[in-house]
């Protein structure tokens, strides 16, 4: 779903900024995609609806054929997957909600989004290692990097985007007490490097860029050697190790 994010994300700032109808159908294409891979899209598509409700110019958009255009086409797409889900008692999305648990006790309500933010938090600690890769060492050298002045919309849009749909993440299982599970947020960090990289905007070198290079993929390969070991400590109630050819 990471790709579909960043596709939707990256069409949403084209359609807002240039109001082409092509930028608008594509949101919806790749809307639909998503959310036909995982429902837990919505927590995107919350955030762009407040940004385009309260953002002056983003609500331009509703003067325009494009955003309508893009909600038909994406209601389009979608219909037959609505359509299974009123045959079948809307089974994926039980299946959803009974995946997670909702605590009625006051301790739920704060640890809960607590235990799921700090998660991520530390989940992303290893990017920033290698972010900061390209913030320290000499800057003599050919630059491969150029500076950019960001507008007031564009902050306005990259923060948005980057923290708005974890911030929802967090208010709905403060005020719900819902306990969610840490792999459906994946795509929640994936800009988180995008908003990095436009705050401090490194001089990047080829000598730091190489270093960037070999850094991350040490800490790939350190990563994948854990998960493997993770994987095989982890017993048989993992559902890495889920049973299908047996079954």
């Amino acid at each position: 779903q990471l790709c579909f994010w960043a596709l939707i994300i990256f069409f949403f700032y084209q359609a807002l900024t240039h109001q082409k109808i092509r930028d608008w159908l594509l949101v919806g294409l790749f809307s639909a995609a998503a959310i036909l891979s995982k429902y837990f899209v919505v927590v995107l598509f919350l955030t762009m609806a407040l940004l385009a409700l309260t953002n002056r110019e983003a609500r331009k958009s509703f003067a325009k054929p494009g955003v309508y255009l893009a909600l038909l086409f994406f209601g389009f797409l979608i219909l037959p997957h609505l359509i299974w889900l009123f045959h079948h008692h809307f089974m994926t999305v039980h299946y959803m909600f009974a995946r997670t648990k909702t605590y009625t006790t006051w301790k739920a309500h704060f640890w809960n989004p607590w235990h799921f933010g700090v998660s991520y938090l530390l989940g992303f600690a290893a990017p920033f290692v290698v972010f900061l890769v390209l913030l320290f060492g000499r800057k003599k050298g050919v630059h491969i990097s150029e500076r950019h002045q960001l507008t007031r919309f564009q902050w306005q849009f990259l923060c948005w985007m980057a923290l708005g749909p974890f911030i929802l993440v967090l208010l709905l299982s403060l005020i719900t007490g819902m306990s969610l599970h840490l792999g459906w947020g994946q795509p929640l960090a994936s800009f988180w490097g995008v908003l990095l990289l436009s705050l401090t905007q490194p001089v990047i070198t080829w000598r730091r860029f190489y270093r960037f290079i070999a850094f991350s993929a040490l800490i790939f390969v350190v990563l994948v050697v854990c998960y493997t070991i993770s994987m095989e400590t982890a017993g048989s109630t993992s559902s890495a190790n889920y049973p299908g050819k047996i079954i």
